[in-house]
């Protein structure tokens, strides 16, 4: 069975919006996300949440690899995309390799 997935969102760079600093809009988090990561250091990280909190993850790999962003740029992400929670994951863009 063949899948579709659509998402659209808006190009927060400063290179499109003619701003300063480049921002990032997330409102695609409908609260019920569940994302995990275990791991790191001397281990491979290991990724694991509930299909909302993939998907989550994914549209947010997606958004900041297909925005112009400047090298350096990143972003925190905690524990289930909730600001209270503990911060699990950074990521950056590095064009420069």
């Amino acid at each position: 069975m063949k899948k579709q997935f659509i998402f659209e969102f808006e190009d927060g760079s400063a290179k499109v919006t003619g701003d300063r600093h480049d921002s990032m809009s997330t409102d695609y988090y409908s609260g019920d996300e569940i994302l995990r990561i275990s791991g790191g250091g001397d281990t491979v990280p290991f990724v694991s949440g509930n299909s909302s909190g993939l998907i989550a993850l994914g549209k947010f790999l997606i958004q900041i690899g297909m925005s112009e962003y400047r090298d350096g740029f990143h972003v925190h992400i905690e524990e289930d995309f909730n600001a209270d929670r503990p911060e699990i994951l950074i990521v950056g863009v590095n064009n420069s390799h």
